[in-house]
């Protein structure tokens, strides 16, 4: 794990926890950038799929990424 993204983890989010109120569910989303995806693009992907995104895709502009998610399921406030 990241160095921020552990202490956004380990600190952060625990302080959000512990002073948030009436909240039943905390998600978080951190961005994976993936280097040098040409070559998957282009060598693993069937021609007539790499043409078809020629047409809609900027295909040497393209950048992709993984998205890692995490999930805090949080006791359900009790009711006033």
């Amino acid at each position: 794990m990241k160095p921020v993204r552990r202490y956004y983890e380990q600190i952060h989010a625990l302080l959000l926890l512990r002073h948030t109120r009436g909240v039943s569910r905390y998600l978080r989303r951190f961005v994976d950038p993936m280097p040098n995806v040409n070559s998957i693009s282009t060598r693993t992907m069937p021609s007539e799929i790499v043409e078809d995104e020629r047409n809609l895709f900027d295909r040497d502009g393209t950048r992709m990424a993984t998205v890692v998610e995490y999930e805090t399921d949080l006791p359900a406030a009790p009711a006033s």
